[in-house]
């Protein structure tokens, strides 16, 4: 009884890691908050990102490590998925910490 228990926990266990590695980004998305608007585009096959502010275009590389959203290797966001089409981004800080308040809301277009 105990063993079957304890495959239990380890199925769970499994399954949850799983979820939480789950985390992708394909596609458009809009990142909002009081004073900006930011367009990402996706791309997973080449590991880039497209982010557009206004006039300004930036490409940088990223990945999706541990809910950690990493730009050019650099872990810059904790990522939430809250639903299956909408994320909350916390700003990772200089101590490595994320943020307590929501940096930005991140929306599938």
């Amino acid at each position: 009884m105990r063993r079957l228990s304890s495959l239990g926990a380890i199925f769970f266990l499994s399954t949850l890691l799983a979820a939480c590695g789950a985390t992708a980004l394909n596609g458009k998305f809009t990142a909002r908050n009081d004073q900006d608007i930011i367009d990402m585009d996706f791309n997973p096959d080449a590991k880039l990102v497209t982010l557009t502010n206004g006039e300004d275009e930036t490409v940088s590389e990223y990945k999706i490590e541990k809910g950690l959203l990493y730009f050019d290797n650099i872990p810059t966001y904790n990522i939430v998925e809250t639903d299956s089409n909408t994320f909350e981004l916390y700003k990772i800080g200089i101590d490595g910490n994320p943020s307590e308040d929501v940096t930005f809301t991140l929306t599938k277009k």
